[in-house]
């Protein structure tokens, strides 16, 4: 059976599988200043968030799974109200808290689900991490979660990016597709050596918080990481904006729209997301590749480019999810408009890159399992990328 139709949210899929996706063994003292690092950097460095500020501020945290990144926001003083849906978590959290001494932080601790979960309480800091994307609902719950701040508080909310995630649905379509020519199933055993076997050399050059097993059966096997969960920053500025907020940073950073401004030219709320969506054109192909190429012009994207790009990530993330997985091959195509537009930059990397891409478009359609590995193997400036799969946003609650 298809894994979309066998687990009804992320949720579930984690709860059957008494699954963590991410394991941070916090315990250990260098483990927790490395976490501690990590997270200071991404609040502070790139959410624009100082982490010296969090002090006596009020946070509400949706998804806090176990804990780990709560406990480095309560290690700052915030005063965290916590929302986890999934009960499996929380004797490790209030253990962690313990152990830290950093129980009296937690106001309160509650099972409701983001829908369900309700506060008289406006909160500085608002997030939603790592879930709110595979929610049928995300679109309203934007609106939702912004209601909970006051005014110049802050939400952050983090998500699987639709162009972000070329690189890695190719990835995916590559271990689907080695399943199903050894006719095992995508979540056994056969399913992780074989995703060794693709990637592991890769994966070990990697800065990653976390073992390859992990991102396996959270990244590659799990339901939710197909094109109808993706989302992307032409649609979340809108909401944003909408929801009566404005977009503050990213993780990734990459607008520009800001820089080179003297801060007296002041503009509306939708001139500035206006700015940032033209900028996002420009900065498509780091979007892609996770790489800056600061020695090219940045050409925008044009419309016709991402919507090429988008309708083969559709047909990439297909395979493996619907029942006639042999037919869904025949969609994925190699686009036209995106190879023209690569092709345009006249750079030596990034047409090995187009090669790659598209060299990997046809083998993956071989009946050979041996073949399928060799080429991805031959793939070298493919397999040196990663692209930018997850992203963050902090965005501004408007007066």
């Amino acid at each position: 059976m298809p894994l979309d139709k066998k687990y009804d949210s992320m949720l579930a899929y984690y709860q059957e599988a008494s699954f963590n996706p991410v394991p941070i063994s916090v315990e250990d003292e260098g483990v927790w200043r490395d976490h501690l690092a990590k997270r200071g950097n991404l609040y502070t460095g790139s959410l624009g968030i100082p982490v010296g500020l969090l002090k006596g501020r009020k946070v509400l945290e949706f998804g806090c799974n176990s804990g780990e990144n709560a406990l480095a926001l309560a290690h700052h003083g915030a005063d965290l109200t916590l929302v986890e849906p999934n009960k499996q978590v929380h004797p490790r959290l209030r253990q962690l808290f313990e152990r830290f001494n950093l129980s009296d932080q937690i106001i309160s601790l509650s099972s409701e689900s983001i829908s369900g979960f309700t506060s008289d309480k406006k909160f500085d800091l608002v997030i939603a991490e790592g879930f709110l994307f595979c929610l049928p609902d995300r679109r309203e719950l934007i609106g939702r979660l912004a209601g909970f701040l006051d005014e110049g508080g802050f939400l952050v909310v983090s998500w699987n990016d639709r162009y972000g995630m070329l690189i890695e649905q190719i990835k995916r379509l590559f271990l689907w597709r080695g399943c199903a020519l050894l006719r095992e199933d995508p979540q056994s055993e056969t399913s992780l050596k074989t995703a060794q076997l693709l990637f592991g050399e890769d994966f070990d050059r990697l800065n990653a918080s976390r073992s390859l097993p992990v991102w396996w059966k959270d990244m590659l096997v799990q339901p939710f990481i197909v094109d109808e969960w993706h989302w992307s920053y032409d649609e979340l500025l809108r909401l944003v904006e909408e929801a009566g907020c404005e977009l503050h940073s990213t993780s990734p950073r990459w607008p520009l729209a800001d820089h080179y401004r003297w801060y007296k030219n002041v503009r509306s709320t939708s001139e500035r997301h206006e700015a940032i969506f033209h900028e996002w054109n420009r900065s498509f192909l780091f979007f892609l590749t996770g790489r800056s190429f600061p020695h090219l012009a940045q050409t925008p994207a044009s419309e016709e480019v991402v919507k090429g790009t988008a309708k083969l990530i559709a047909a990439l993330s297909l395979y493996g999810s619907t029942d006639g997985v042999e037919s869904d091959l025949v969609a994925v195509k190699w686009s036209g408009e995106l190879d023209s537009w690569l092709r345009s930059f006249g750079d030596s990397f990034i047409d090995a890159f187009a090669d790659d891409l598209q060299e990997l478009l046809n083998a993956v359609k071989t009946d050979s399992f041996d073949q399928l590995v060799e080429s991805y193997s031959k793939a070298k400036t493919f397999r040196k990328l990663w692209g930018t799969p997850y992203h963050y946003l902090s965005c501004r609650k408007l007066a």
